[in-house]
């Protein structure tokens, strides 16, 4: 499986963890043993944020309000020669407080699809290796939210 790493290549130390899924950024599924009694291992999953994309967006974001305040000014002078406003004035409260909305409309839009994704590839994974999922939280906002069961 794309994405996959088992065992030593593992960076988060579980029995393995599945990355490149997840929209706008990717996230990533950790497996770890619970419990073992025999021949039954018991997993727990774990999804999480893959931090790179977070941090090139914010970057992204930041680096692209100021550019564009001086193209604006010059936009404005040259085609409206009456134009002595200071741009500044207008343009930074018009793009500049909607940019935290932009960062975490993504991110909250990143977490859902991630763990969207991983509650499909969880029942695929048991049917591979022939095991049985047993939930632990009845309630569906705890899954993956690191919120404790009920």
């Amino acid at each position: 499986m794309p994405g996959l790493a088992i065992g030593q290549k593992n960076p988060d130390g579980g029995l393995f963890t599945m990355t490149d899924f997840g929209h706008p950024f990717e996230g990533t599924l950790v497996a770890r043993v619970d419990s073992e009694s025999g021949s039954e291992r018991t997993l727990s999953f774990r999804t999480r944020l893959r931090p790179t994309g977070p941090v090139v967006l914010a970057l992204v974001l930041a680096a692209s309000v100021w550019p564009g305040l001086p193209i604006t000014d010059s936009l404005l002078k040259t085609y409206f020669t009456a134009y002595s406003i200071p741009t500044w004035w207008w343009y930074l409260p018009l793009s500049v407080p909607f940019l935290p909305w932009a960062f975490l409309g993504a991110v909250r839009r990143s977490r859902a699809s991630i763990l969207a994704q991983a509650l499909v590839l969880v029942p695929s994974i048991a049917a591979e290796i022939e095991g049985r999922i047993t939930p632990v939280s009845a309630d569906p906002a705890a899954v993956g939210s690191g919120r404790p069961a009920p």
